[in-house]
């Protein structure tokens, strides 16, 4: 297994979640984020859901209720109210400021693991902890840091979130396929939030313009960037792909910079490559 062949795949699977976050940003621009949140869910729920139908419809019948219990949290957590969080923090906040705290997520992975797994901590990650708070504290700008609080804050809860679920994720793994539990993992979320979505829509008017990004959004997520993660995995070795695919605020940042306008300092740029630096070192122990 070369791990050449996972740089593609892994680096497709970055600007694929950088691509993600502007669209996120846009939907938000005319739809509320629960319901922008949903619509991705849905596009996702159903292009995963006729991926499943076609490969893999023996392995969904056949899971374990102890897995579709684990998978049905992780959808409520992670997809719903993670990703909810996730967009309400674009909306409010710079991509610049959000993608890079929420992309710490394999940070608070890694604690959890020792918490719950009892996994050992290595040296590298306590260095690689160490860029990531570094990097943090020069995202805010200096005199501005009220106004980037909340936003931060909504991205660290994020991070946490998603950290969990990664270990969670990785247990279910050990029993069923990854297809399956993307797929159940979205459409649980899906479930979810019917209800909260559906009481936003009375006297709500939505452009299809937004309608169209947040669908995107879904199946550049939901769909291609798993896809390209899981093959990146597949073809080599996880060290790799994950350092790689680390590198997305990069590509998150320069695509808010050229479409949004969005102005990104040499202090938050510096902040951006050391969190994704810390990343990169966690990630590749």
């Amino acid at each position: 297994m070369s791990s050449y062949e996972a740089v593609l795949p892994a680096l497709s699977s970055a600007v694929a979640s950088g691509a993600a976050a502007i669209l996120l940003k846009h939907s938000t621009r005319g739809i509320k984020p629960i319901l922008v949140n949903y619509i991705k869910a849905a596009a996702g729920s159903l292009t995963l859901g006729l991926i499943v139908l076609v490969f893999a419809w023996s392995e969904l019948v056949s899971i374990s209720l102890n897995d579709l219990i684990l998978v049905a949290f992780i959808g409520l957590t992670g997809p719903f109210i993670a990703w909810f969080l996730y967009i309400k923090a674009l909306s409010i906040g710079d991509i610049s400021l959000v993608h890079p705290i929420v992309n710490t997520y394999s940070l608070s992975a890694m604690l959890f693991n020792f918490i719950l797994l009892k996994s050992p901590i290595k040296i590298e990650h306590v260095a690689g902890a160490l860029f990531v708070v570094i990097g943090i504290r020069l995202l805010a700008e200096k005199g501005k840091r009220g106004k980037f609080l909340a936003p931060m804050l909504l991205a660290l809860a994020v991070s946490l979130i998603w950290g969990l679920n990664t270990v969670l994720f990785k247990i279910a793994l050990a029993r069923s396929g990854p297809l399956v539990l993307s797929f159940l993992r979205v459409f649980f979320a899906f479930i979810f939030m019917t209800p909260a979505a559906l009481g936003q829509l009375s006297g709500v008017s939505i452009k299809l313009k937004y309608v169209g990004s947040a669908s995107l959004a879904g199946l550049v997520s939901d769909f291609i960037g798993v896809f390209l993660w899981l093959l990146s995995l597949k073809l080599g070795e996880v060290s790799v792909a994950a350092t790689i695919s680390a590198s997305s605020p990069i590509f998150s940042a320069m695509f808010s910079w050229s479409i949004f306008g969005e102005k990104i300092s040499r202090r938050r740029a510096l902040g951006i490559i050391l969190t994704v630096a810390g990343i990169c070192v966690v990630s590749a122990t």
